[in-house]
């Protein structure tokens, strides 16, 4: 079991020397390029129905770069690299269950699994799958009391496979992570370059929440929101509402 950590520390430690030379990040350093390279205004709008946004959007549009809630998420946690390549080819089982099996140049490491079908025997997409495990490389410890949520990068548009979302109590637990998932039955091969973004890890802290589910309706009514959209045409939730937030 590793040594506790002081609060607000994360550490990534490396099983062996292959996975140094791709080592986690903090998010905001591999942001995917097509929000790199965006424009955070659309000059000139070119819409077949322009007219049922002209009222809202005169002329200049805000683009998703705009978004705060957006940036906070591509911005914040962490990211973990695939520190090799993966080779995933993609065959039909005799029970028609979608199964995958792999190749790597590096033999005999303990990077890959695979659970069943039965294990989680719904579909996705109308598919049926044998699961695919991708292991770490890397082990994540958090102080006493903080877990950490792990996703597939959402935004880097990655379509050739998909990992489940889970939270795992980085505290407590001392060995790497395996991520699981499936992957997109209509291609037959792909290859997952070493470097790719593959896992990112928000830290929190666990805590006790009660829910209370409001029963009266709010009246119509103009909000805060409202009144302050009509003194700032731009920026009021980041003005006024927004934290910042800081993953190092």
């Amino acid at each position: 079991m590793f040594k506790k950590l002081t609060a607000k520390t994360i550490e990534f430690i490396p099983l062996d020397e292959h996975a140094k030379m791709f080592p986690p990040k903090p998010a905001k350093m591999s942001l995917p390029d097509w929000y790199k390279n965006m424009d955070s205004y659309n000059q000139g709008m070119d819409w077949t129905a322009k007219s049922r946004f002209e009222n809202d959007f005169p002329g200049t549009v805000f683009t998703i770069k705009r978004c705060i809630p957006v940036q906070d998420y591509m911005m914040n946690g962490y990211t973990i690299f695939t520190n090799t390549e993966i080779i995933l080819t993609n065959y039909l089982g005799q029970q028609e269950v979608n199964q995958c099996y792999w190749a790597t140049p590096r033999k005999g490491d303990y990077l890959f699994g695979i659970h069943p079908h039965i294990q989680c025997p719904i579909k996705f997409n109308g598919e049926k799958y044998d699961y695919i495990k991708i292991f770490s490389n890397w082990i994540v410890k958090t102080p006493p009391g903080y877990s950490c949520l792990i996703a597939q990068p959402f935004y880097n548009k990655e379509e050739r496979f998909t990992l489940f979302p889970a939270i795992v109590d980085t505290d407590k637990f001392d060995q790497t992570v395996g991520f699981i998932g499936y992957m997109n039955p209509k291609y037959e091969h792909i290859k997952i370059d070493a470097g790719t973004p593959l896992i990112n890890v928000f830290p929190f802290k666990r805590e006790k929440w009660k829910m209370n589910v409001i029963d009266k309706v709010k009246k119509n009514e103009e909000t805060k929101l409202h009144l302050l959209k009509k003194q700032f045409f731009e920026n009021v939730y980041r003005k006024f509402y927004w934290t910042k937030k800081r993953f190092d």
